[in-house]
């Protein structure tokens, strides 16, 4: 008899946005034992995606919050990236819609970017506590490392460590 051991990550990150640090954050975990889903509009962004990376699930999709609603499960982590506030906002909505209590979500934007999008939230009926759980680090192109590092954390049991509003920089 031949057997064959077929491994399936254990765990998965769904990552909304395929720009140039949500590229990056892809390549970042091309060696974790994770399921990456990177879900995105433009062709031009996704085209540009690793097709080579066997972790790498490729969703272009004209509604990732429709897409969210249907496909994100409980036990994913979410990473949010998409070109701007606007885009992020109804992604956000449906996670919150459909998981009160997610695992890990997380933003790319300045702090200013996090108090208005947490404020169009608020105004969409999310809670604060839900908000609490909104991880944000700063704009910049190197942030896909502090992202990975937070996802890593996350799913090995720790917490990040968080200002007064869960902001998150990096140097």
């Amino acid at each position: 008899y031949l057997f064959e051991l077929h491994r399936r990550a254990s765990w998965r990150v769904r990552i909304f946005g395929a720009g140039h640090v949500a590229q990056a954050l892809v390549r970042a975990l091309a060696d974790v034992p994770v399921a990456l889903t990177c879900i995105d509009p433009r062709a031009e962004w996704t085209d540009a995606l690793p097709r080579s990376q066997k972790n790498l699930e490729i969703v272009r999709t004209e509604s990732p919050a429709a897409w969210a609603e249907a496909h994100a499960g409980a036990d994913d982590f979410f990473v949010v990236m998409t070109q701007g506030h606007a885009s992020d906002v109804p992604i956000l909505t449906a996670l919150f819609k459909k998981f009160p209590r997610p695992r890990y979500i997380g933003v790319i934007g300045s702090e200013t970017k996090g108090l208005r999008i947490k404020a169009e939230l608020r105004e969409r009926g999310v809670s604060e506590e839900w908000l609490r759980e909104l991880h944000l680090s700063a704009e910049r192109e190197k942030d896909y490392r502090k992202e990975a590092g937070e996802v890593l954390k996350i799913y090995h049991g720790k917490r990040p460590e968080q200002d007064q509003f869960n902001i998150l920089y990096s140097n």
